[in-house]
């Protein structure tokens, strides 16, 4: 036989041999996943409740808005300060401002959890910014 017979004859197997060895990944690979005749049938479905119950009153929802705008408020005020950005911080202290109690808990909070000697640099200045 010659050469390129011989090369023809070995690329053949070659490729007989890739196409069985990706099959049997594949088998395996697809062992694990449950075959339909093995999946569980659901046992019923969710039903809401016909009167979903008492809503919390207005004024409820209306302080927990206020403290959401008070605590992004103060988080947008801290990173102006850690910026540098003084119309900004001007800006957002003018507002922290009408809510200062509010504001000056995030502060303090935001003293008492700061981790590095940077974080409670800026929490300190944030917190001097905010005391009458």
């Amino acid at each position: 036989m010659k050469p390129i017979g011989w090369a023809a004859l070995v690329a053949g197997f070659v490729i007989i041999l890739i196409a069985v060895f990706i099959q049997r990944s594949r088998e395996r690979a697809l062992a694990h996943i449950e075959k339909p005749s093995q999946v569980r049938k659901a046992v019923g479905h969710y039903v809401a409740p016909k009167d979903p119950g008492p809503s919390a009153p207005p004024s409820e929802f209306e302080s927990a808005a206020k403290e959401a705008r008070v605590k992004s408020t103060f988080s947008n005020f801290r990173t102006a300060i850690a910026t540098g950005n003084r119309r900004l911080q001007d800006a957002l202290r003018d507002q922290l401002i009408l809510n200062r109690p509010s504001a000056l808990k995030y502060a303090q909070a935001e003293l008492a959890t700061a981790k590095s000697a940077q974080d409670r640099e800026i929490a300190t200045k944030a917190l001097e910014a905010l005391q009458p």
